[in-house]
């Protein structure tokens, strides 16, 4: 038995209705955990540099994190990311400015 066209677009409907839904959490999950990141390493120290995976430096070796930085990172690797290549790496270690304790 056929469909006939009114239930294939309802069925199209509910389709695209889920892949709404799902990109939509998908966003909430992801705002959310960079908004966690921020939280943890709002003004930290590098200990080491951060670069991507095409060797691009990111942070240096000392550099104090801030949220415009991180905000500068996300935007500059999100673009890439796009495109089809790799977000980027995850830092490597991250220390307190005053208590020296690494991440």
């Amino acid at each position: 038995m056929d469909k006939d066209e009114r239930a294939k677009d309802i069925e199209n409907q509910e389709e695209a209705k889920l892949l709404k839904d799902q990109n939509d959490e998908i966003k909430i999950l992801k705002d959310s955990s960079y908004k966690r990141i921020k939280r943890l390493l709002h003004g930290k120290e590098t200990t080491a540099k951060l670069v991507d995976d095409k060797g691009h430096v990111l942070l240096n070796k000392g550099q104090q994190v801030t949220d415009t930085l991180l905000d500068e990172i996300r935007r500059s690797t999100g673009r890439r990311s796009r495109s089809g290549a790799p977000r980027r790496r995850s830092p490597r270690s991250w220390r307190t400015s005053t208590s020296r304790r690494s991440w």
